[in-house]
Protein backbone atom coordinates (compact mmCIF):
# COMPACT_ATOMS: atom_id res chain seq x y z
CA UNK A 1 0.00 0.00 0.00
CA UNK A 2 1.66 3.84 -1.23
CA UNK A 3 1.88 6.07 1.43
CA UNK A 4 -0.36 9.21 2.01
CA UNK A 5 2.59 11.40 0.77
CA UNK A 6 2.96 9.56 -2.27
CA UNK A 7 -0.56 9.30 -3.24
CA UNK A 8 -0.96 12.92 -2.83
CA UNK A 9 2.25 13.80 -4.31
CA UNK A 10 0.85 11.95 -7.54
CA UNK A 11 -2.15 14.17 -7.28
CA UNK A 12 -1.08 17.41 -7.09
CA UNK A 13 1.88 16.85 -9.39
CA UNK A 14 0.31 15.24 -12.14
CA UNK A 15 0.70 18.19 -14.07
CA UNK A 16 3.46 20.05 -12.57
CA UNK A 17 2.83 23.50 -14.33
CA UNK A 18 -0.83 24.06 -15.19
CA UNK A 19 -1.43 27.02 -17.76
CA UNK A 20 -4.13 28.24 -16.01
CA UNK A 21 -2.21 28.08 -12.68
CA UNK A 22 1.27 29.84 -14.37
CA UNK A 23 -0.72 32.69 -15.74
CA UNK A 24 -1.93 33.34 -12.54
CA UNK A 25 0.98 33.56 -10.54
CA UNK A 26 2.63 35.74 -13.80
CA UNK A 27 -0.26 38.31 -12.71
CA UNK A 28 0.32 38.44 -9.55
CA UNK A 29 3.89 39.07 -10.20
CA UNK A 30 3.43 41.74 -12.72
CA UNK A 31 1.34 43.68 -10.16
CA UNK A 32 3.90 43.23 -7.43
CA UNK A 33 6.07 44.70 -9.91
CA UNK A 34 4.05 47.50 -11.12
CA UNK A 35 3.28 48.68 -7.47
CA UNK A 36 6.91 47.98 -6.20
CA UNK A 37 6.26 45.44 -3.94
CA UNK A 38 9.32 43.00 -3.69
CA UNK A 39 8.72 39.54 -3.88
CA UNK A 40 10.46 37.12 -1.99
CA UNK A 41 10.09 33.06 -2.66
CA UNK A 42 11.01 30.44 -0.11
CA UNK A 43 11.62 26.86 -0.97
CA UNK A 44 10.71 24.81 2.40
CA UNK A 45 12.84 21.69 3.34
CA UNK A 46 11.95 18.73 2.47
CA UNK A 47 12.38 14.96 3.47
CA UNK A 48 14.56 12.41 1.78
CA UNK A 49 11.80 10.19 0.98
CA UNK A 50 9.31 13.42 -0.58
CA UNK A 51 12.88 14.41 -2.45
CA UNK A 52 12.84 10.75 -4.04
CA UNK A 53 9.38 10.97 -5.33
CA UNK A 54 9.65 14.47 -7.01
CA UNK A 55 12.49 12.70 -9.19
CA UNK A 56 9.76 11.33 -10.97
CA UNK A 57 8.05 14.45 -12.01
CA UNK A 58 8.98 16.98 -14.99
CA UNK A 59 9.53 19.69 -12.65
CA UNK A 60 12.53 21.08 -14.72
CA UNK A 61 9.99 23.41 -16.62
CA UNK A 62 8.71 24.64 -13.11
CA UNK A 63 12.66 25.55 -12.32
CA UNK A 64 13.34 27.02 -15.49
CA UNK A 65 10.19 29.34 -14.85
CA UNK A 66 11.15 30.28 -11.33
CA UNK A 67 14.43 31.41 -13.30
CA UNK A 68 13.09 33.72 -15.83
CA UNK A 69 10.98 35.45 -13.02
CA UNK A 70 13.98 35.74 -11.01
CA UNK A 71 16.17 36.77 -14.15
CA UNK A 72 12.92 39.32 -15.02
CA UNK A 73 13.48 40.93 -11.64
CA UNK A 74 9.49 39.76 -10.98
CA UNK A 75 11.18 37.37 -7.93
CA UNK A 76 13.82 39.46 -5.79
CA UNK A 77 15.25 37.08 -3.82
CA UNK A 78 14.67 33.39 -3.57
CA UNK A 79 15.93 31.81 -0.69
CA UNK A 80 16.19 27.81 -0.95
CA UNK A 81 15.98 25.99 2.22
CA UNK A 82 14.90 23.08 0.41
CA UNK A 83 17.66 19.87 1.00
CA UNK A 84 19.13 21.87 4.67
CA UNK A 85 17.71 18.65 6.48
CA UNK A 86 18.81 16.27 4.13
CA UNK A 87 21.11 14.65 6.35
CA UNK A 88 18.87 15.08 9.54
CA UNK A 89 15.69 13.35 8.92
CA UNK A 90 14.86 12.92 12.56
CA UNK A 91 14.03 16.95 11.73
CA UNK A 92 11.11 15.91 10.27
CA UNK A 93 7.46 14.77 12.19
CA UNK A 94 6.51 13.00 8.88
CA UNK A 95 7.41 12.88 4.74
CA UNK A 96 6.58 16.75 4.62
CA UNK A 97 5.96 18.71 8.18
CA UNK A 98 9.45 19.84 9.92
CA UNK A 99 9.33 19.26 14.02
CA UNK A 100 9.30 22.05 16.03
CA UNK A 101 13.27 22.18 16.83
CA UNK A 102 13.51 22.48 13.04
CA UNK A 103 11.02 24.83 12.69
CA UNK A 104 13.40 27.05 15.14
CA UNK A 105 16.75 26.13 13.07
CA UNK A 106 14.22 27.01 9.59
CA UNK A 107 13.09 30.57 11.23
CA UNK A 108 16.66 31.40 11.85
CA UNK A 109 18.33 30.67 8.70
CA UNK A 110 15.18 32.80 7.12
CA UNK A 111 16.43 35.59 9.75
CA UNK A 112 19.58 35.04 8.84
CA UNK A 113 19.06 34.95 4.65
CA UNK A 114 16.68 37.90 4.66
CA UNK A 115 19.19 40.12 7.18
CA UNK A 116 21.43 41.50 3.98
CA UNK A 117 18.48 42.10 1.91
CA UNK A 118 16.47 44.13 4.66
CA UNK A 119 19.68 46.26 4.94
CA UNK A 120 19.31 47.72 0.96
Amino acid sequence: MRNTTAIRTDEQLEEPVHPLLMNIYSMMLEICRNNNIKVIGIRYPHSNEYLSMLKKYPLQNLENQYKQWTDDKYIDLIIDLNSIFIDKQDYFFDQEHITKDAAEIFTNKIVTELQPYLKK
